[in-house]
């Protein structure tokens, strides 16, 4: 399983939305960026012309974002915790390489992030996904919406498809 997701403390989704795409296509470098010890996927959304973002509906103050290429846009996120005032969490699981990891985001800063390797988990959890749920919980994100690929939240009425 491959899965890069973020969720985004509010409740103003007109307002995320409008956001989204001014920021995709601004083109600014933040050296906060440089401390990051999550997998980071730049060089794919680089090379991606044309983006496919999809944004749920609010949930108990949450909105989820999952993009087309499986990859969170951790200058997209930053930003958006920065316009909006407001806590990110970003995670990502590679089991392809037996890596995983998440970042929180709280107002244009860098709160809190891991990079775990999988076998320093499986002491403690009998899976990634009990690990990932744990932190979740710990930020009181909704289950509803963990754990979505793009392929899937497309057909579902509670998310909005921005194409940039």
């Amino acid at each position: 399983m491959n899965l890069e997701q973020s969720f985004i403390y509010s409740n103003d989704l007109t307002f995320i939305l409008s956001q989204i795409p001014l920021i995709v296509s601004e083109k600014f470098s933040n050296q906060k960026l440089l401390e990051l010890v999550v997998p980071n996927s730049k060089e794919l959304i680089l090379q991606n012309k044309k983006r496919k973002i999809a944004v749920s509906n609010p949930i108990n103050n949450w909105i989820s974002i999952v993009e087309s290429g499986v990859y969170n846009d951790y200058e997209l996120l930053l930003k958006l915790s920065e316009v909006c005032s407001t806590k990110i969490l970003g995670i990502n699981i590679y089991s392809s390489c037996d890596e995983m990891g998440f970042v929180v985001f709280d107002k244009g800063n860098i709160l809190r992030q891991e990079q775990i390797d999988f076998n320093n988990i499986f002491d403690k959890y009998d899976n990634v996904e009990e690990y990932i749920w744990e932190i979740l919980q710990k930020n009181d994100v909704p289950k509803n919406f963990w754990m979505k690929y793009f392929k899937d939240v497309v057909k579902d009425k509670g998310w909005n498809i921005l194409l940039i």
